[in-house]
């Protein structure tokens, strides 16, 4: 441990776990010096390799120790991240961003204040220090920043793991990422108050009889069971649908943006209301068999659901009772059966039949539901299947 501030390091105050883990509190600004942006290390690496910087190829390799490339669903959740640091910044009654994980391989010395002052860890300047947990957020932070000056000088919890090997590195990254187990989207949504949507799903749980029935939403992560006609997640998305239409079918458990939010009038709320509450007392005596027997409680049914009722919502029927569309809705055999198959239904590995997810098939569903969205559908692909026929067939055969 050393007494003096040293030359050459960076000082930063926190709590000691043991001597090779330290709990710190950081400015952003402070962070985004000692380390650099992962989109910057791997744009040089993707270069000719003799116009590559040897500075940051080198910590490029360090950090493929510990991290994934930036591509795929990393790259995207950037962007909403960065949104919700934003909005946290608005309103910080919205939730907290985790700690941010840093590794080197290099011991660090620290001041133990004990119990009459601070502790601080000194960095040395030339160590090479990665994110071992937490680069997603670093780099939305960075992203949000630009918006918001004022968060690059936020203070954030930093965890700091130094004088750890290369294998230690890549094990904790095993732990972090596969042996820690998160809640379930299910179970998580249903806390995310703040959410306009959940709002939504809260409301019908107080005003719609069907959802008032103890377990009728489901809020854990343990999917349907007896008595209940729908996920919580389910629902909200199904809400999304509503009010956003088909991109609504690739939110997941994301939030949606501030324009989204502006479609959330309380004349669309009311309406949204009264539709599901018109779609789910017709559809009531299919509730009642089950996930076994009906189709009518799964994820991807209840998404077409909303998306139906954002079409009624365009037509502007369902004040006078969405009659036409309710119609509809009763001419179609919800019962679980091969008439389902390639829609909302397909054959398992093991020649079982397992149920769609919302992201391929919400809208597929919708188009054999919707008369006029199946005709528009026909139009784009003259070859597609019947599917607005096939559901409507009262024989659990498939449709020829």
């Amino acid at each position: 441990m050393s007494e003096a501030l040293r030359e050459g390091v960076q000082q930063i105050a926190g709590v000691p776990t043991n001597d090779k883990r330290f709990q710190a509190r950081m400015r952003f600004s402070t962070l985004r010096h000692m380390i650099r942006d992962p989109r910057e290390l791997e744009a040089n690496h993707d270069k000719r390799e003799q116009d590559r910087d040897p500075d940051l190829e080198a910590i490029y390799h360090i950090r493929a120790t510990a991290q994934r490339v930036v591509a795929g669903k990393k790259r995207e959740n950037i962007t909403s991240y960065a949104d919700f640091i934003e909005h946290l910044h608005e309103d910080p009654e919205v939730g907290c961003t985790p700690a941010i994980h840093l590794w080197s391989e290099s011991p660090f010395q620290y001041t133990d204040g004990g119990l009459h002052g601070p502790s601080y860890i000194e960095i040395d300047n030339d160590a090479t220090v990665v994110i071992l947990d937490g680069e997603t957020q670093y780099m939305a932070r960075i992203n949000a920043g630009s918006h918001i000056p004022e968060l690059r000088h936020e203070t954030i919890p930093v965890e700091i793991h130094h004088g750890r090997s290369k294998r230690w590195a890549g094990e904790s990254f095993y732990c972090m990422n596969v042996l820690g187990v998160t809640a379930s989207p299910n179970a998580s949504m249903s806390m995310h108050k703040s959410d306009p949507l959940v709002q939504m799903v809260y409301t019908f749980q107080q005003t719609l009889r069907l959802f008032r029935a103890p377990g009728a939403i489901t809020t854990d992560g343990r999917g349907l069971g007896k008595g209940s006609i729908v996920l919580f997640s389910a629902l909200r998305q199904a809400v999304a649908a509503f009010f956003l239409g088909r991109k609504a079918t690739q939110i997941g458990a994301k939030d949606i943006s501030d324009d989204d939010r502006a479609q959330l009038t309380p004349e669309r709320m009311d309406a949204c209301t009264r539709w599901f509450s018109l779609a789910t007392e017709t559809l009531a005596d299919e509730y009642k068999g089950g996930k076994k027997k009906t189709m009518a409680v799964q994820a991807p049914i209840w998404v077409a659901l909303g998306l139906y009722g954002h079409e009624a919502l365009g037509r502007g029927t369902i004040a006078s009772g969405a009659a036409g569309e309710l119609a509809e809705l009763r001419t179609i055999n919800w019962s679980r059966g091969e008439h389902w198959l390639d829609i909302g239904l397909f054959h398992s590995a093991k020649g079982s039949l397992s149920v769609t997810n919302v992201k391929g098939h919400a809208v597929p569903i919708y188009e054999a539901i919707s008369p006029d969205a199946f005709e528009e559908a026909r139009r784009k692909n003259p070859d597609m299947p019947n599917f607005y026929q096939q559901i409507r067939q009262h024989s659990v055969e498939a449709a020829a």
